[in-house]
């Protein structure tokens, strides 16, 4: 294995028992095992913690009611009818691509 850094980066000592070999892609390089501890229990993604991202996934969705839409809002262009799964909405606008929205219930 290379040689370790002196410190890292935030300035922790690297030691033997303190640094930790990622290994990545065909490449070795060293971490700090103190900055890794710190970075996992932070948790946050899209400045949420882990519990309000739980909170959010349980909270009720509205969907837009497209009931009577007949062409698109936007740019009165015509409506394509997908199968509506995960890759395709089940409707959008073949002109400029509206989608009717949805949001989380506060």
């Amino acid at each position: 294995m290379p040689k370790t850094k002196e410190n890292c980066p935030v300035g922790h000592r690297m030691t033997e028992e303190n640094t930790y070999w990622h290994r990545k892609h065909g490449n070795t390089y060293p971490e700090c095992r103190q900055c890794r501890r710190e970075t996992r229990k932070d948790r946050k993604k899209f400045h949420y913690t882990r519990d309000e991202q739980i909170a959010l996934s349980k909270r009720p969705v509205i969907q837009e009611d497209i009931s009577g839409v007949t062409e698109c809002p936007r740019c009165n262009g015509r409506l394509h009818i997908g199968v509506g799964n995960e890759i395709e909405d089940a409707l959008s606008c073949i002109y400029c691509g509206w989608r009717p929205t949805a949001r989380v219930e506060l």
